[in-house]
């Protein structure tokens, strides 16, 4: 594998509590490359992880998972990725963390991580 590159933002769930869903947004990037994502705080069932997932489609790829997280939730959350070796990030490579709070019956609102 090549090398892997990682950022570390906070994340605060705020007042709302529920199941909320965690994703990496990847535009742009190579197939083949892996993401993965991991919380710092095991409070949430299951744990906020996202084990490494190859990038199976281009232009656009979307990887996440959904936790039951208490208001109140923090942690730092760890995003990453592994190009193949070789490789280098196109023009537009981007990923973007996000996460949905349910913020009512059938509503989200959406936050961007870092």
């Amino acid at each position: 594998m090549g090398q892997t590159t990682c950022q570390t933002s906070l994340y605060n769930q705020g007042d709302y509590s529920g199941r909320t869903i965690f994703q990496l947004i990847c535009t742009n990037v190579p197939l083949g490359t892996i993401v993965s994502f991991t919380s710092d705080n095991p409070n949430t069932v299951p744990p906020i992880t996202l084990m490494p997932t190859p990038v199976s489609n281009y232009p656009t790829f979307i990887a996440g998972m959904a936790s039951e997280v208490p208001a109140g939730y923090t942690c730092t959350l760890n995003y990453c990725f592994t190009l193949l070796p070789g490789v280098v990030p196109p023009p537009g490579f981007s990923i973007t963390m996000e996460a949905h709070i349910p913020i009512g019956e059938n509503r989200y609102a959406v936050t961007k991580i870092g």
